[in-house]
């Protein structure tokens, strides 16, 4: 029937975020993913100033984490979002 293949097609958008959501949520400790992770190490090492100090070292270091971390916490947001959204459009499909 076309109201259960909707419900489907809903669920399917449910989970997809979900896992996705595991993957980048930073309310477990130390969840930061592997690319995220080679992308900071990246910017670590790419950006070299002539005669660096530690302490200019420490200021790039410490915004490539906050980079990381930033972008992080952008996509767990989108991807709560997307679920929220998803159960609401279930649940109106579920009442209907």
């Amino acid at each position: 029937s076309p109201h259960f293949k909707t419900t489907i097609k809903t669920v399917y958008k449910i989970l997809c975020p979900v896992h996705q959501l595991q993957n980048v949520t930073t309310k477990v400790k130390n969840n930061q993913p592997i690319t995220f992770k080679r992308m900071t190490n990246n910017l670590i090492d790419t950006v070299k100033p002539v005669a660096s100090m530690d302490k200019t070292q420490q200021l790039l270091e410490g915004n490539a984490k906050n980079w990381a971390y930033t972008t992080q916490l952008i996509l767990e947001q989108h991807y709560e979002s997307l679920i929220e959204e998803s159960i609401q459009e279930l649940k109106n499909a579920v009442t209907h």
